[in-house]
């Protein structure tokens, strides 16, 4: 178990940290408002836990320790393309996201009823 109390991997690795003057901003953009409202429709629940301030990102490394995907946040509501994961792993298909209901959570964490179909 690692703890990155002071987040260092996030600052090599290039993850954006906001600051008042970038989060509430981007909180208001047109990306993250599409986001929330998609969010709500689909009843999809959660809590608001977490460090607001941080972006995140996805890495795909293979085991040479090469990336074959960066994608870095820089608004809230972006989010990678869970194809763009497949195609850089190398795997045929494609993932189309459906509605699946709203999350079903329990003490320790939430989940979707269902996965994306993968074709």
């Amino acid at each position: 178990l690692y703890i990155d109390l002071k987040k260092e991997a996030f600052k090599k690795l290039g993850f954006r940290r906001m600051n008042a003057f970038t989060l509430w901003p981007a909180l208001f953009g047109k990306k993250t408002r599409e986001t929330i409202a998609e969010t709500k429709e689909k009843k999809v629940a959660g809590d608001l836990a977490g460090d607001w301030w941080q972006n995140g990102g996805t890495l795909v490394i293979n085991k040479d320790g090469k990336a074959l995907l960066t994608f870095r946040q820089e608004t809230p509501g972006e989010h990678v393309d869970p194809n763009e994961v497949l195609k850089a792993l190398g795997i045929e298909g494609k993932v189309e996201v459906e509605d699946h209901g709203a999350a079903e959570c329990g003490a320790e964490a939430c989940a979707m009823p269902s996965r994306p179909k993968q074709k």
